[in-house]
């Protein structure tokens, strides 16, 4: 997260995600609630999911998150982990707490907390082998410490989002597309969907069983911008509000997806970085024959998690994600197309 307002002076309100929060109503809320005198104005922070703003008060800097669409309940569980991984010796947030002991407050029927700040950025565009390789070493060392994690009860499961029902999204969306897509785009559109509803199709017959392999407590969102560091040194972990029980691959297929073979942000696809990140994950974490097994399908199934996503823009009548559908299914193509070389390349040694 970084700043977006320091100029000393007081902010009368900050808008994110459509909608305002009257800066003045909240830092009495904060007073009120935790106790604590707040010596400047807030700072609003560019977060992407909830409003953050760092907050200085007599005990050091705090970061106080205001959850768009979380519960009290949801909140109180990120903290709960983010205790867990404090009591492993992990560089996570520790919860301020308030006079009565309580975590969470509210503030406009939206729960909020405050985190003790960290040290150090995030990891700085364009990573470096030596950084990926790193950020594969930690995402092990932070899902060593969250497997024994008590309370798995609280964790949704992210093995509702089998196959069958990827592919019946994935068929849902291919007919949307089909009539919603204009032309003279529509008919390079419908030859790459083609292709990729095929590959679709294929990983459909393999029926794979993601309890097969094991499930645990995951981050949910492991990416270089949760990650903070200090000249290449691991200082902090952040944002485990997306944590749930699944397959620890799932980590592994979010963060090679989000910052090794993104569409978006890589003009191609690269073997090379993923297998550096792979590398660093394998020195504290070692990867089972099942898990190798099921690599190259874990990142199709991130890779698929976007059509979702555009297929809730297309059903709003919104064309503004039409240019990423010829990346998102290339990448579908080239990962079916290359999944064999990054099973055996990637996890065996």
């Amino acid at each position: 997260m970084r700043p977006l307002h320091q100029s000393g002076r007081p902010r009368q309100g900050a808008t994110e995600l459509g909608a305002t929060v009257d800066l003045a109503d909240l830092r009495k809320a904060i007073t009120a609630q935790y106790a604590l005198p707040i010596l400047d104005d807030l700072v609003a922070l560019d977060s992407v999911t909830n409003q953050c703003f760092q907050v200085a008060t007599p005990s050091g800097r705090t970061i106080l998150k205001v959850y768009r669409t979380a519960s009290v309940e949801q909140v109180s569980t990120e903290l709960d982990l983010l205790e867990h991984l404090l009591r492993a010796g992990l560089p996570a947030s520790q919860p301020v707490h308030g006079p009565k002991g309580s975590r969470v407050a509210t503030f406009e029927g939206r729960p909020i907390c405050l985190l003790s700040e960290l040290p150090g950025r995030p990891f700085p565009p364009p990573l470096d082998p030596r950084s990926i390789q790193l950020l594969g070493a930690i995402l092990g060392n932070v899902q060593r410490a969250l497997a024994d994690f008590p309370d798995r009860q609280v964790l949704s499961s992210v093995l509702l989002t089998s196959y069958d029902e990827t592919y019946s999204l994935w068929e849902e969306w291919y007919r949307v597309v089909e009539s919603a897509v204009e032309d003279p785009m529509r008919s390079e559109f419908m030859a790459m969907i083609e292709e990729t509803f095929r590959t679709a199709e294929h990983v459909k017959l393999e029926r794979l069983d993601w309890r097969a392999i094991g499930v645990q407590p995951l981050h949910g969102d492991y990416h270089a911008g949760n990650v903070l560091q200090t000249d290449g040194q691991w200082t902090g972990i952040l944002d485990l509000e997306h944590a749930q029980i699944g397959p620890r691959l799932f980590d592994v297929a979010t963060a090679c997806c989000v910052m090794l073979i993104n569409p978006y942000e890589e003009p191609e696809p690269s073997i090379a970085r993923v297998q550096a990140f792979v590398n660093g994950y394998r020195t504290t974490a070692a990867p089972s024959q099942a898990e190798s097994e099921h690599f190259a399908q874990a990142l199709m199934l991130e890779r698929w998690a976007d059509f979702r996503i555009m297929k809730r823009h297309y059903e709003q009548g919104d064309s503004a994600l039409d240019r990423f559908v010829p990346f998102d299914t290339a990448y579908l193509i080239w990962l079916r197309r290359h999944g064999d070389r990054l099973m055996e390349s990637l996890w065996r040694s």
